[in-house]
């Protein structure tokens, strides 16, 4: 037995130990990284198995010991030879298509892309998608990421290629919906084709409605980044409040200066005095009725 198959298998009786909840092992596989339309088991061993191979399969066995001494630090089974497995640093990437004829012939649009971006063919590890527009999040080593900028700003990728944002950057309510969708709304893959399942305005509803709990989110999540400032983010929030006009009438400040209005000509009316005892407003008599009077 090599040594890989051996961190395998051990790996593999640790999760079944200690990760029994299949919700819980699709947040786990999301932060380590996986294809999750590949997962697809409905028991926790089923899925524990396809993923092991998965990561074995990448040379990302150590990525999951990683993950699991910050989440379980206690844990008995991570021996000194598991905690020896290498790890390459992952990034997410959120990348934007121009249209949806990029998701036909995929396999030879993902080896473009490996190629480009100097990968093995089976990788980049494409994690989750959505239509409208086309939107895929990706897993890619740390130091591709700048290449895969490069490449979107030259063009070489080709027409395609819309835009590139690393995950940890995204907004809050944009990391929580690409979290929904890789948890819930996998994508499927047939006859060459790469076929979302949900449209990124259906997840972002979802996730703003129904945001992910900490307690759900693993520890080794980034830090959502705050929310845009600018008019550049391509990410859709919600619109504000429509607030209905009030018929209280408006306080306008006093104007001053030329703006101020002349003062008139006419003499000013006298103030009304209310009587308190019959509460009503009487006339103020004018000098010259007092006049008259004496």
């Amino acid at each position: 037995m090599t040594s890989s198959t051996f961190a395998a298998a051990t790996l593999s009786q640790i999760l079944q130990k200690g990760y029994n909840d299949l919700a819980e092992l699709r947040r786990m596989a999301f932060t380590v990284g996986a294809e999750h339309y590949l997962f697809q088991q409905e028991t926790p061993d089923g899925f524990i198995r396809e993923w092991i191979s998965f990561l074995q399969t990448r040379q990302w066995l150590g990525c999951l010991v990683d993950y699991l001494k910050q989440d379980s630090p206690q844990n008995i089974g991570l021996t000194d030879e598991l905690a020896s497995l290498p790890c390459p640093t992952l990034v997410k990437v959120q990348i934007i298509l121009t249209n949806d004829i990029c998701l036909e012939n995929w396999s030879e649009k993902r080896q473009k892309l490996a190629a480009v971006l100097g990968l093995p063919a089976t990788q980049p590890t494409f994690v989750a998608a959505v239509w409208n527009p086309v939107r895929l999040l990706l897993v890619v080593p740390q130091e591709q990421l700048s290449i895969f900028q490069i490449i979107c700003k030259r063009g070489e990728y080709g027409s395609e290629l819309l835009s590139v944002a690393p995950y940890k950057l995204l907004s809050e309510p944009a990391q929580n919906t690409w979290r929904i969708v890789a948890w819930q709304h996998p994508f499927r893959l047939s006859n060459n084709v790469l076929t979302p399942t949900i449209t990124w305005q259906e997840a972002l509803l979802t996730a703003v409605q129904n945001p992910p709990t900490p307690s759900s989110i693993p520890p080794n999540e980034p830090t959502p980044a705050p929310p845009p400032t600018t008019a550049q983010s391509d990410e859709p929030f919600p619109p504000p409040p429509v607030i209905p006009p009030t018929s209280a009438p408006i306080h306008q400040p006093p104007r001053v200066g030329k703006d101020a209005p002349k003062p008139s000509s006419v003499k000013d009316t006298p103030l009304p005095i209310i009587n308190l005892d019959k509460e009503e407003a009487t006339q103020s008599p004018s000098p010259s009725d007092v006049e008259k009077k004496e």
